[in-house]
């Protein structure tokens, strides 16, 4: 299978547009963002504390469990903007009451766990699915003919 000049040229365009629109889109958008405040109740992304996040007066938004193991965090984003984010993340204990169980040991230690690749913040995530999409959509456009 060949790909055709003009395919190569499109799949790098959609490519430069994509990582542009990433770029700049925050640069847009900033001054209406800086003047709305963000508070996060529970104090950022704490798993173990059921959190309120009130962007503005209209956004107020509550952590909630999905289901029995998966976490719907939302917090306040630590740089200049204070967006409002959202994280999915896997409770190693469980989750009830919109926040994670906590296991109390008469051992000493913390129980953690990695920032999963998966976030609405993480850039590299938003890349890898634009540019899957855009094979995608070459090998699909490819078969039709």
């Amino acid at each position: 299978m060949k790909i055709k000049k003009e395919d190569l040229t499109t799949l790098v365009v959609m490519i430069i547009i994509i990582v542009a629109l990433i770029y700049l889109i925050p640069k847009f958008t900033g001054e209406a963002i800086t003047t709305i405040p963000c508070v996060d109740s529970d104090g950022g992304k704490i798993y173990t504390v059921q959190g309120t996040v009130q962007k503005g007066a209209a956004v107020q938004v509550t952590d909630y469990c999905i289901d029995e193991v998966q976490l719907r965090e939302h917090y306040c984003s630590d740089n200049e903007f204070r967006v409002l984010e959202v994280e999915y993340y896997n409770c190693p204990n469980g989750c009830a009451n919109g926040a994670c169980i906590e296991i109390t040991t008469s051992t000493a230690g913390t129980l953690s766990a990695e920032k999963p690749f998966v976030s609405v913040s993480n850039v590299w995530f938003w890349v890898v699915l634009a540019v899957v999409l855009i094979v995608l959509f070459l090998i699909i456009r490819k078969l039709k003919k």
